[in-house]
C-alpha cells in the first residue's frame, strides 16, 4: 500500500489528513484541518505536488482522536501495563523504536509533550505522523493494529487516571512549592522555609496572575493555560466552579494588562532570529504570534519597537518594501576570508578516466555530474567513492542514494572482486537511502556524494538545491548527480544548475566530456570541451576506448544562440 493509498483510506474512515515532511512537519497550513476534513481530490493534489510526502493525521475532536506517543521502553511499558487485557487498542511503531497508541478522543487533556518521562499526548491542536510514512533514513512507521482494522475505543480508565495523575503530581507540586536561589540562603533549612510561602492567604491571587504571565509569555494555549491554573486553583481545596471559573478569569485577564517591556522583547526576539532565520525574512505578525501580543495597545507598541530598530545609529533590521510588517535581518557577520592562512593547494581527488590531469579541485567545491540515463552515472559516483576513501583522513565518505537498494548495492560491490572488500567498503563509506533534503546529511568536512537530485514538480528548484549543499560544505567536497536530456546542453533543473559546480562532467552517449572547470592544470590549458569516449565493463570498470580531444557537438548550436 502506498502513503497515498494509505491516506485516501483513512479519510474515507473520518479522520482529518494532511501531508507531512520528512521531518514530521506539515507541508501545508494546516490549522483549518482542525475543523473540516479534506477531500478525497485535495489529498490526492497534495500527494501530487509532495510525491515523497509522508501521511499525517490531526488529532483531537475532528478526527475523534487521541492518541498516547511513547518514545521510551519505559513510557511503552507503562502505557501497556496500564492496559486492559480485553481492551483491542489500535497502535504502530515508529523509527526509533516508539509507540503510538490510538484511542477515541477525550476531551479535558492538553495537547502537550512530556506528560510523563517519554510519554506525549496528541488531542486538539495536534497532529500525529502515521504508517506506511518514512522517515528521511528510509526507516518508517509500521502498524501492530491498524486503525483501518480496529476502531479506537474510549481512554481507558487506568490510562485516563496514569496521565491525569501525573500531569496533576507536576503541576501541584509547581503550584505548591518553589525553591528560591537567594543569598541569604545558606542551609537547606532557609531554603525550606521560603519554599511554603507561594499561594498563602493574602498572596494567592498575586502568584496565580504570576503564573498565569508565565502561561502567555510562554505561548500557552487558552484551553491549556485554563487547565493549568484550575488545578492550581483547586489545590487550595477550592471545590465551586464557579468561583474557581471566575478567579481563573480574572487571573489571565489581569496578567494580560501587566505592564510589558515590547521594546525589548523585540530586540531580544530579533537577535534570536539572526541566529535561527538563516536569511529569512522576518514581519511583526510572527513576533506577535510568538510572544501572545493580542491587545491593540500592544500591538501599536510593537509596530514602533520595530521602527526604533529600524532607526538606530547601526540598526539591527530594515524594511524589504514588499508587504507591510516584513523587515531583513541586517547581516553583520564578519565574513572576511583570510586566505594567506591557506596552504593554497587543490585536494588529490582521482577520478574514473583521468580527469585529475586537467582540473582541479580545493575545499569546499561542489562538483556536478550530468548524464543520460543508463550511462553508468551511478556506477562512475561510487567508483570515485571507492578513489578517494583516503582523501579525507579517519572520515568516512557520505553516500546519499535515491534509487539503489541494498541488494543492488550489494551486487556492485561484490563486482570489485577483491580489489575492494565488503569490509572496506563498509569501513570507508556510509550509504544513506534520501530522497531530499540532501544537504541536511553533508559532511561540511569530508568527501559527499548525492546520487542524484530529483524534483519532478518544480525541476528549477534543483538549482536551489545544489546551493544549499554547497553552504553546508566547509573543507569537504561533494559530488552532485543530475539526470540529463540528450538533447539539451545542461541538466534537469536549467542552466542555473550549472552556477555554483567548480567542476561540470556528463556523460552522453558514452562519452565523458568535461563541460566546465574554473580551476585548472595551466599546463593543458582550459580543458573545457575535452572529451572521452569509454566502456563501462562489469559495473565498475571505466575503460577508455579514446583519447581525450575537444569536442563540440553541432546538434546544441541551437540553444547557445
Amino acid at each position: 500500500m502506498t502513503i497515498l493509498d494509505a491516506a485516501l483510506l483513512y479519510a474515507k474512515k473520518g479522520f482529518s489528513v494532511i501531508p507531512m515532511s520528512q521531518k514530521k512537519l506539515p507541508l501545508v497550513k494546516w490549522e483549518p484541518y482542525q475543523k473540516v476534513r479534506a477531500d478525497e481530490q485535495q489529498i490526492k493534489d497534495w500527494f501530487k505536488r509532495y510525491p515523497s510526502a509522508n501521511v499525517g493525521i490531526v488529532t483531537g475532536e475532528i478526527s475523534n482522536l487521541f492518541v498516547v506517543d511513547c518514545d521510551t521502553p519505559e513510557g511503552i511499558k507503562q502505557v501497556q501495563d496500564a492496559l486492559s487485557d480485553t481492551l483491542l487498542v489500535p497502535c504502530e511503531t515508529t523509527p526509533r523504536g516508539g509507540r503510538h497508541f490510538y484511542f477515541s478522543h477525550s476531551p479535558g487533556f492538553p495537547n502537550k509533550a512530556r506528560v510523563m518521562d517519554g510519554v506525549d499526548i496528541r488531542t486538539e491542536g495536534g497532529v500525529i505522523v502515521c504508517a506506511p510514512s518514512v522517515n528521511g533514513n528510509g526507516r518508517g512507521w509500521k502498524w501492530v493494529i491498524s486503525i483501518l482494522d480496529a476502531d479506537p475505543p474510549a481512554l481507558d480508565n487506568n490510562i485516563q487516571h496514569l496521565l491525569s495523575s501525573s500531569l496533576s503530581s507536576f503541576l501541584t507540586n509547581y503550584g505548591r512549592a518553589r525553591i528560591i536561589h537567594d543569598e541569604k540562603c545558606n542551609n537547606l533549612s532557609q531554603v525550606s522555609q521560603n519554599v511554603t510561602n507561594w499561594f498563602e492567604d493574602g498572596v494567592r491571587d498575586e502568584h496565580l496572575i504570576h503564573a498565569a504571565i508565565c502561561l502567555q509569555k510562554g505561548g500557552a494555549e487558552p484551553d491549556f493555560a485554563r487547565y493549568i491554573l484550575n488545578i492550581l486553583v483547586n489545590s487550595w481545596g477550592e471545590n465551586d466552579p464557579k468561583w474557581v471559573d471566575a478567579k481563573i478569569k480574572s487571573a489571565w485577564d489581569r496578567a494580560a494588562k501587566k505592564e510589558r517591556n515590547l521594546s525589548q522583547e523585540a530586540r531580544v526576539w530579533v537577535e534570536m532570529m539572526s541566529v535561527v532565520s538563516q536569511g529569512c525574512n522576518i514581519n511583526v505578525t510572527d513576533f506577535n504570534k510568538c510572544n501572545n501580543v493580542a491587545q491593540n495597545g500592544d500591538i501599536r507598541a510593537v509596530r514602533m519597537a520595530f521602527k526604533r530598530l529600524c532607526d538606530e545609529e547601526n540598526p539591527m533590521i530594515e524594511k524589504t518594501g514588499k508587504r507591510a510588517g516584513e523587515y531583513r535581518i541586517i547581516n553583520r557577520e564578519n565574513n572576511e576570508q583570510k586566505w594567506w592562512e591557506d596552504d593554497g593547494e587543490p585536494l588529490p581527488l582521482v577520478f574514473p578516466l583521468g580527469v585529475e590531469m586537467f582540473t582541479r579541485v580545493f575545499p569546499g567545491n561542489v562538483m556536478l555530474l550530468e548524464g543520460q540515463k543508463s550511462q553508468g552515472k551511478s556506477a562512475f559516483a561510487i567508483e570515485f567513492c571507492r578513489l578517494n576513501q583516503k582523501c579525507f583522513e579517519g572520515k568516512k565518505a557520505i553516500y546519499q542514494n535515491v534509487e539503489m537498494s541494498n541488494s543492488e548495492l550489494l551486487e556492485r560491490f561484490r563486482s570489485y572482486d577483491g580489489s575492494t572488500s565488503i569490509e572496506q567498503w563498509k569501513e570507508t563509506a556510509t550509504f544513506i537511502r534520501q530522497s531530499g533534503d540532501w544537504w541536511d546529511k553533508i559532511d561540511p568536512d569530508g568527501l559527499n556524494v548525492v546520487d542524484y537530485l530529483i524534483e519532478y514538480e518544480k525541476a528549477y528548484l534543483i538549482a536551489e538545491f545544489v546551493w544549499k549543499i554547497h553552504k553546508a560544505l566547509k573543507k569537504g567536497v561533494a559530488l552532485v548527480v543530475v539526470q540529463r536530456d540528450p538533447y539539451k546542453p545542461y541538466p534537469t533543473g536549467g542552466r542555473g544548475v550549472r552556477d555554483i559546480p567548480r567542476l561540470i562532467l556528463s556523460l552522453v552517449n558514452h562519452k565523458l566530456r568535461i563541460e566546465d572547470s574554473k580551476s585548472f592544470n595551466v599546463k593543458y590549458g582550459n580543458p573545457a570541451g575535452l572529451a572521452r569516449e569509454y566502456k563501462l565493463v562489469n559495473w565498475c570498470d571505466f575503460r577508455p576506448v579514446s583519447e581525450w580531444r575537444y569536442v563540440e557537438d553541432e546538434k546544441y548550436d541551437a540553444f547557445k544562440k
